[in-house]
């Protein structure tokens, strides 16, 4: 047997120590505490927030109950869940500030929330987020509804129902 190079053993253990030790902390996405505090509610107010909304779209159901209109054209929510992910793309956007939210609709009659990264003066950032692939051709370039934008926002979110807790 051949003697084990210490140097070779040190250099091992320096770079799996680098490997391991190049991590985030705790894998947190930084946060400035005192402008996220201008967004925060308490739960319990949130909480009220959701059921009131809840409870109002009961009565608008029954109050419109011979209206099939409201019921076929405006499904709405309860609400939508993203992804880390999907969240993350829209703030690293080139001058992104945050995000706003809107209501659409899908072309089922589904009400949607659709999410565009702001910029500091409170602008819609119309930028291309990730790139997809796109279809039918194994390349991978930005998909869009329209064949003139190639810019994108953010939706498909898990509807709830059905995907809720």
């Amino acid at each position: 047997m051949k003697p084990i190079n210490v140097q070779l053993l040190l250099a091992g253990a320096v770079l799996a120590g680098m490997l391991t030790g190049c991590r985030p902390g705790d894998g947190k996405i930084p946060v400035n505490e005192e402008k996220a505090a201008e967004h925060i509610i308490s739960t319990t107010k949130a909480e009220a927030y959701i059921k009131s909304f809840a409870v109002a779209k009961q009565e608008l159901l029954r109050v419109a109950a011979n209206d099939s209109f409201l019921n076929k054209e405006f499904q709405l929510p309860i609400g939508e869940s993203f992804n880390r992910d999907a969240i993350a793309a829209l703030l690293n956007a080139d001058g992104a500030t945050g995000i706003r939210i809107y209501l659409g609709r899908d072309d089922s009659g589904q009400v949607r929330l659709v999410l565009f990264p702001v910029n500091k003066d409170g602008r819609d950032i119309h930028t291309v987020l990730v790139k997809l692939p796109a279809t039918n051709t194994g390349q991978t370039a930005p998909r869009s509804a329209s064949s003139t934008d190639d810019t994108q926002g953010v939706d498909i979110g898990q509807r709830c129902p059905t995907q809720c807790d």
